[in-house]
């Protein structure tokens, strides 16, 4: 490639490093198949303190303000906000003309602002609906939860094309007029290499309890568990030990009936490995919930079961090794089961060479 030639704009603020918890999977995902488009990857990292806080509300109110984001409703929130556009503005302006910015949308409302700005085409990465999830909310400042909705789909819009982690969601934008694709999660190179190790561990170990990984931060997490605690204690009986694990879970004691889970709470890389080589199965639940859960695929990648109830299985419903309960007594008939290995999933190949074939032309090259 030479130095001018189109790059990959990479705009994802979660680290790819494919190993911790979470959002930062679905990135890793990502940027292994920009590495495989043929283009240079150019990672966005900016600067705002470099722009004053007088250019900063300048920014803010000519290119934002006038222009109906109104998220912040007080003057220095418009310039901090004014001053982040700015800085992406300069970043932008300072690549090889014909480049294209791959947005990971966690956030960064102002990236299709800034792209506009520059005349660069835009292909979001949306993790979630991010107007449905209750921490998502300050990010796009008041209103209802519809305000927030049509706050997202008019920056998704924006885009050339939107790429999402769940046929739901996918059916979703489509139907709101969004030119939107599904490309299904699949741990990346590294991860999935960990899991294969941890699946061949699992051979020669004993399974004696029940995995529930979930988080306390997470709303839909937060909420599926406490349900999942009292689904439990209405059907006492014989059945492995239930382990809680995962970031934050110890603020759970005292939420959940006693003697339902035992709770690690967050646990290290290490001992994450532990409990997934002794599980006869992963316990997932939801009530609600956008995009679709890491955590299923690469459960299965090491060979874990999974039992879940319908709305945690999502996209996620046709593959081998994951069985589905809608009530307490279902719930309780697959707990007592001696559930089999998993195969590997397959690689979502198709969907992969899809999405490496729209980002070479939105940069000008032929299909892979």
């Amino acid at each position: 490639m030479t130095a001018s030639s189109p790059a990959l704009l990479h705009a994802d603020f979660f680290t790819p490093d494919g190993v911790s918890q979470g959002i930062s999977h679905r990135a890793a995902q990502i940027a292994e198949l920009l590495d495989r488009v043929g283009a240079s990857v150019v990672r966005v990292e900016v600067n705002p303190a470099a722009v004053s806080k007088p250019a900063g509300l300048a920014w803010g109110l000519r290119h934002l303000w006038v222009r109906g984001y109104r998220a912040p409703h007080r003057l220095p929130l418009l310039g901090r906000y004014g001053r982040q556009l700015a800085a992406l503005v300069r970043f932008f302006r300072a690549q090889p003309p014909g480049s294209c910015v791959v947005w990971c949308v966690s956030g960064g409302w102002l990236v299709p602002h800034a792209a506009a700005q520059c005349g660069l085409p835009v292909l979001a990465v949306p993790m979630m609906t991010e107007a449905l999830v209750e921490f998502a909310h300050d990010t796009m400042g008041g209103g209802s939860r519809w305000d927030k909705l049509r706050f997202e789909v008019r920056r998704l819009a924006m885009a050339h094309g939107v790429i999402c982690a769940s046929r739901e969601e996918q059916w979703f934008f489509n139907g709101l007029g969004l030119d939107a694709d599904y490309l299904p999660i699949y741990p990346a190179a590294t991860l999935t290499d960990h899991l294969l190790e941890l699946r061949r561990r699992r051979d020669a170990a004993t399974r004696e309890h029940v995995l529930l990984l979930s988080s306390h931060t997470n709303p839909p997490n937060r909420a599926g568990v406490l349900r999942l605690a009292h689904m439990l204690a209405a059907t006492p009986g014989l059945r492995p030990p239930v382990v809680l694990a995962g970031l934050d879970t110890e603020r759970f004691r005292g939420q959940v009936p006693d003697g339902i889970l035992t709770i690690e709470g967050t646990v290290s890389q290490t001992r994450l490995d532990e409990l997934l080589v002794g599980a006869k199965a992963m316990l997932i639940h939801q009530r609600f919930g956008t995009g679709a859960l890491t955590r299923i695929p690469e459960a299965l990648v090491a060979g874990v079961p999974v039992v879940c109830n319908g709305v945690a299985a999502r996209s996620a419903h046709h593959y081998d090794g994951v069985h589905t309960f809608e009530t307490a007594d279902e719930l309780a008939h697959l707990l007592a089961c001696d559930l089999t290995t998993p195969p590997v999933p397959p690689r979502p190949e198709a969907a992969e060479k899809r999405f490496i074939d729209t980002v070479r032309r939105v940069v000008g090259l032929p299909p892979s």
